[in-house]
């Protein structure tokens, strides 16, 4: 039990990873329901939180769009992939699964042993999501042809399936266009973590800041990679190693600040 308080008293950062992730969640699945968020194929209205839009007056849709454009653009300069490893719906889900796959290996060891029952549980996982994420989907639009309403759904569970199960996080590196946009914005002045070196209290070569990083970077080595989500979980872990010593962890958020070695 002690054990357990510490982690969570030392885990700041996850906690509130995993708030932001449910307030995501939470938004998509409860905007579709009426009088939030819905787009009314019939009339072409979109209805939204009470407020009727006409087709004249799309043009607000266009600036909202245009500032959420612009807010992803100031956040990737300043904050640097903070959106990928907070609010990015695949790392969501990525993160949910790799939670899963870890109570399952405890349970059960041979699923350790089974690369095919991990496949499975992984494709199992993506394609409930899947289905989950294009039933919401639909919710968005009222008298809507059947057709196009068939073919979202189509290509929402082929494509999420996929990715959750097979790509990962080889979209994020490869085909994202996010990630791309944030790599040629990022600053040296931008967030990241650092690692500080110290003679007198050194790393202990634990490997607990690797172990809890879902994209298997060794933060220490490559503190600005740009895979590096800023998720926060092996600052909590270097904070777990370091609770009982009296000198701070050697990893933290830092903007400017260089890791040294």
């Amino acid at each position: 039990m002690k054990s357990k308080q510490l982690k969570r008293q030392f885990s700041p950062w996850t906690r509130r990873r995993h708030r932001v992730h449910l307030f995501v969640l939470l938004i998509y699945f409860i905007l579709p329901f009426p009088p939030l968020l819905h787009f009314n194929c019939e009339t072409w209205q979109i209805h939204f939180f009470g407020t009727i839009l006409v087709p004249g007056q799309f043009h607000i849709i266009a600036l909202a769009i245009i500032f959420l454009c612009f807010s992803l653009v100031v956040s990737a300069t300043f904050l640097g992939k903070v959106f990928c490893g907070w609010i990015c719906p695949q790392n969501i889900f990525l993160e949910l699964l790799e939670a899963i796959q870890q109570q399952v290996k405890r349970r059960f060891p041979s699923y350790r042993k089974s690369l095919y029952f991990q496949r499975i549980i992984d494709f199992l996982f993506a394609l409930c999501i899947s289905i989950l994420l294009a039933q919401t989907f639909l919710l968005y639009f009222k008298a809507a042809n059947p057709i196009f309403l068939a073919a979202c759904y189509g290509f929402i569970v082929l494509f999420f399936t996929y990715d959750i199960a097979i790509l990962k996080h080889n979209f994020c590196k490869s085909a994202c266009p996010y990630g791309l946009l944030q790599h040629s914005l990022t600053e040296k002045d931008s967030l990241h973590i650092v690692y500080e070196k110290r003679d007198s209290h050194p790393c202990q070569s634990c490997h607990a800041c690797e172990k809890a990083c879902y994209v298997d970077l060794d933060i220490k080595k490559q503190p600005q990679h740009m895979d590096c989500t800023l998720c926060g979980a092996c600052v909590d872990a270097c904070a777990w190693v370091f609770s009982k010593k009296p000198t701070a962890p050697l990893l933290s958020f830092s903007k400017g600040k260089k890791s040294s070695h």
